[in-house]
Parts: C-alpha cells; sequence; structure tokens
C-alpha cells in the first residue's frame, strides 16, 4: 500500500469514527430524552395506579351501599306484602260486617214499613172512630 492509500484509509477511518461519535452523541441525547420520557410515564402510572386505588375502594363502597338497599328494598317489600295481607283481611271482614249491617237495615226497613202499615190502619180506625163519633153526637 501507498503512502497516499494509508492516507486515504485514515481519512476513511476519522470520518467514520467522527460520524460514530455524531451518532453516538445523538443517540446518548436520544437515550436521556427516554429515560425523561419513561420516568414521566411512570410518574404518569403511579398516579394512575392511585386513582385506580381510589377509583376501587368507591365501587367497593358502592357495592356495600348497593348490598344494604337490596336488603333495605327485600324488607320493604316483605312489608309491604304482610301490610297488603292485613289490609285485604281487614277490607274483606269490613265488606262482611257491612253485608250484615246491609242485612240488618232490610229488616228493620221490612219492619218500620211493616209498623208503618200497621199505624195507618190504626190511624184509619180512629179517624174512622172519630168521625162516626161527631156523626152521632151531631145527631143527638
Amino acid at each position: 500500500m501507498t503512502w497516499e492509500e494509508v492516507e486515504k484509509s485514515i481519512q476513511f477511518l476519522l470520518e467514520n469514527q467522527a460520524r460514530n461519535e455524531a451518532q453516538l452523541g445523538l443517540l446518548g441525547s436520544r437515550v436521556d430524552q427516554l429515560t425523561g420520557d419513561v420516568a414521566q410515564i411512570g410518574d404518569r402510572v403511579d398516579q394512575l395506579t392511585e386513582r385506580v386505588d381510589r377509583l376501587t375502594d368507591r365501587v367497593d363502597r358502592l357495592t356495600d351501599h348497593v348490598g344494604q338497599l337490596t336488603d333495605l328494598v327485600g324488607r320493604v317489600a316483605e312489608s309491604t306484602r304482610v301490610f297488603v295481607e292485613r289490609v285485604n283481611g281487614r277490607f274483606e271482614e269490613s265488606e262482611a260486617r257491612f253485608k250484615q249491617a246491609e242485612a240488618r237495615m232490610e229488616k228493620v226497613e221490612t219492619s218500620l214499613a211493616e209498623m208503618t202499615d200497621k199505624l195507618n190502619g190504626l190511624i184509619a180506625i180512629v179517624e174512622h172512630h172519630v168521625t162516626d163519633e161527631a156523626r152521632h153526637k151531631r145527631r143527638d
């Protein structure tokens, strides 16, 4: 190899070395930037993890509340069922009493009508008797 060829080879190696160093510098900057990005992502993941934990606690509390509400609704439904049964029973009792009272009223009305007829008959007899007496007194 000639001196010129050695010089060209050295020049080529130096230029490659300079390019490699520039690329390494860029890669180092890029790695530093990525490291910062990864740190930010890590912080963001930590924040999200805290939020998920808080949300999980809320969901757990809501689940408990839903369970309590379900129990309460079940008790209210049972109380309502018992109440409706009692009201229906009392309604049936009242209906039976009403029918009994209605039957008694019909008897009273029948008795009253019979008494009215008898009183009217008695009034007619008394009027007839009074009228007859008045006629006899006029004749005398």
